[in-house]
């Protein structure tokens, strides 16, 4: 005797999803991937090495390099929180062009991806 056959749903992507020109370009994917991976990464070593960190961190310098600006190392959550929110801006442009301009979506997350490494600076420089 079988065992009674169990039929469970099966998850279906919305077709604006699935038919969207950006899902469908696999250079784009790949760059969103890449970006999700640095944001994961980031968040990642803000999450391990915050604790390292003094009580008091300097945030801003002057052009002679004194610090002028101290703050709470819980504070340098501002950076990978920036990352975060500009990718997902650039996104949503890249969404809505990507079906007149494909080279225009692609930049647009190719920017979010420069705006990520421009943000490495600031964490590697707090964190090391």
């Amino acid at each position: 005797m079988a065992p009674p056959s169990l039929s469970l749903p099966r998850p279906r992507v919305p077709s604006v999803i699935a038919h969207a020109d950006l899902v469908n370009d696999p250079l784009a994917l790949a760059l969103v991937g890449v970006g999700a991976f640095g944001l994961l990464v980031m968040a990642t070593v803000m999450g391990n090495r915050l604790d390292a960190l003094p009580g008091v961190v300097e945030l801003r310098f002057d052009a002679a390099g004194v610090p002028y600006r101290w703050g709470i190392p819980r504070t340098l959550w501002n950076l990978p929180l920036l990352a975060t929110v500009i990718t997902l801006m650039n996104l949503a442009v890249a969404w809505f062009v990507s079906p007149h301009d494909r080279f225009a979506s692609r930049f647009c997350v190719a920017a979010a991806l420069v705006v990520q490494l421009l943000v490495w600076v600031p964490v590697i420089r707090f964190l090391w």
